[in-house]
């Protein structure tokens, strides 16, 4: 009996060391992971893509990629301001499903500089779902006001039951912190031509609203209730 007792005592003191052991090493786990975190969220200097990458890498490691979109792309990054601030947006491209209507994933970064420290102050995996066959499109800028910018998105599909193609044009304010979609539009071509016509997409400039319209081929757009809407003379 007394032998029971104290094996009973021993694996008791055994189980509470061991408990105690796991919660330090966890703890310091934590610890550690934050530290590295907040290390990795920020470097210091001029602009350096290689460093911005390597923090980009580490960022994706944390998103949740399905079989399908675990592969991803980090595009080359953009160059705007917002509010004096020299920012720059990092588009992160992954593939979905390769039907006719499935579009492709982009996650964003975006990094600001700030008294020579450019920090990670966005990030979304799930940043928009746009084109199709699973293949995003490809973010440029295009400038939507006076120190304002926009991310432009165009792809094109075949016309269902042929006869052309679909056009998209989709346009992301930058300037606004909810990086709100501001215009959607679809533009067909009837004509059939071996490759789509990309439509020509250009800001023009105007004193009457801190927007510029924007005009697609012939169209104008104007924004108008957070939005650009089609303005008819």
């Amino acid at each position: 009996m007394k032998e029971l007792k104290k094996y009973l005592a021993l694996l008791l003191i055994c189980v509470v060391h061991v408990l105690i052991s796991v919660d330090l090493i966890c703890y310091a786990q934590d610890k550690n992971e934050e530290k590295t975190q907040t290390h990795k969220l920020f470097f210091v200097g001029s602009w350096n893509e290689e460093r911005a990458r390597e923090i980009i890498t580490d960022i994706c490691k944390g998103w949740i990629f399905n079989d399908i979109q675990k592969d991803y792309t980090i595009k080359e990054s953009l160059s705007f301001h917002k509010n004096g601030i020299q920012k720059r947006f990092v588009q992160i491209s992954r593939n979905g499903e390769s039907c006719h209507f499935c579009p492709g994933l982009i996650g964003a970064v975006i990094f600001s500089e700030n008294n020579n420290h450019w920090n990670v102050e966005f990030e979304d995996e799930t940043f928009a779902k746009f084109g199709c066959y699973g293949v995003p499109p490809e973010g440029k800028l295009i400038k939507i006001g006076s120190g304002r910018y926009g991310l432009l998105f165009q792809w094109a599909r075949y016309a269902q039951g042929g006869g052309g193609y679909v056009h998209y044009v989709a346009l992301i304010d930058l300037g606004d912190k909810r990086y709100k979609l501001i215009l959607r539009e679809e533009i067909y071509q009837k004509e059939v031509t071996q490759k789509p016509v990309i439509p020509k997409v250009e800001s023009v400039s105007t004193v009457k609203s801190d927007f510029y319209d924007i005009k697609i081929n012939t169209k104008i757009y104007q924004f108008k209730v957070g939005k650009y809407k089609v303005f008819n003379k």
